[in-house]
């Protein structure tokens, strides 16, 4: 009997400025479906999530700032240590759905006194999650110094690129809102209906409070869809010989259809789900943060008893998978 997977959320609450933490729970899920799920979703809320970051800081009209480590006559922290304030900073959008460009936006830093980033004007639409988060320390009521910022909306990282202009400085900033993600697959109860075990996921999302951990969710979900749904269309039909020929190399045809996305990784990259391992002896691992070969690697069989609830059947069980999945023996 097919049951339709749903999402409930269990718990949704700010542990601090700027962390917001969720908890999911998504099931009922067939055997081995589970980590496939977990792993995409996971994946995507790392590394593909859309945000709004600071990426670039000009110094206008000031000629002594040329480079991110120099300094500000009358301000306490270096154009280093205002960058990196200013690369924490988040800011969310006020409407999610409103497609953003790169905007600039002008900004006075004078004092004297202690300055947060609220005293910055962002464009229209756009807020601190955190206004009173710390910029700079001004002495003197004569210094000032006008910047301007440049702001945009992209997905990761924003690379460091030339500067466009001399007192022009990029700033390192990640446009994810996803901080944190974990998740562990259990089993679920079966009833006499049911044929076959199922099992569920349990979520949980740190955000950096520009969206919340369920829509985070849901944007990891609606990207998944938008990269499979073209592979529903049907491919045109190709006669195989007429696309490789006949007189193809018997090492090239050898190699047709093979599947070389595992073996092309290097052994230590490769994540604890390539090792086919059980439910719980997965879980085990995930709990105590090892999450690949090579952090497996960094344990005996001995070693491995020490994890909670991790018994000697699990150690086995880890032992054997590596030594027939990679030929690697782990020590005992």
């Amino acid at each position: 009997m097919n049951v339709t997977p749903k999402l409930e959320c269990l718990d949704l609450h700010i542990e601090e400025l700027c962390l917001y933490y969720g908890r999911f729970r998504f099931g009922p899920l067939r055997r081995g479906q589970g980590i496939t799920v977990g792993n995409a979703l996971r994946r995507v809320l790392l590394s593909e999530l859309s945000g709004v970051a600071i990426t670039a800081v000009e110094f206008v009209n000031t000629d002594s700032i040329v480079h991110e480590f120099s300094t500000l006559p009358g301000v306490k922290e270096s154009v280093f240590e205002i960058l990196l304030h200013l690369k924490e900073a988040v800011i969310s959008k006020t409407n999610p759905m409103t497609e953003m460009e790169p905007q600039k936006c002008s900004f006075l830093l004078q004092g004297p006194g202690r300055i947060n980033v609220q005293a910055i004007p962002l464009p229209a639409g756009l807020q601190f999650v955190n206004p009173n988060q710390y910029l700079a320390t001004v002495y003197s009521e004569s210094t000032s110094f006008p910047l301007e910022l440049t702001i945009e909306f992209g997905q990761g990282s924003s690379p460091i690129l030339k500067n466009e202009t001399l007192h022009s400085i990029p700033v390192e900033s990640t446009f994810v809102p996803v901080k944190k993600v974990n998740y562990i697959v259990e089993d679920m109860e079966v009833t006499r209906s049911e044929m076959e075990k199922r099992e569920r996921i349990i979520f949980e999302v740190w955000t950096n409070g520009s969206v919340s951990p369920q829509e985070a969710i849901h944007e990891a979900a609606n990207r998944l869809m938008e990269l499979f749904i073209p592979l529903l269309e049907e491919p045109p039909e190709v006669d195989p010989l007429s696309r490789f020929g006949s007189s193809l190399p018997h090492s090239e045809t050898s190699s047709l259809g093979k599947d070389t996305s595992v073996d092309t990784l290097a052994p230590d990259d490769l994540l604890i789900e390539d090792l086919g391992l059980s439910v719980r002896s997965y879980n085990c691992l995930k709990r105590a943060q090892i999450h690949t070969v090579s952090d497996l690697l960094d344990y005996s069989q001995q070693n491995l008893l020490e994890i909670k609830n991790f018994g000697l059947k699990s150690a086995e069980e880890v032992a054997q998978a590596l030594q027939n999945r990679l030929g690697i023996e782990l020590p005992k």
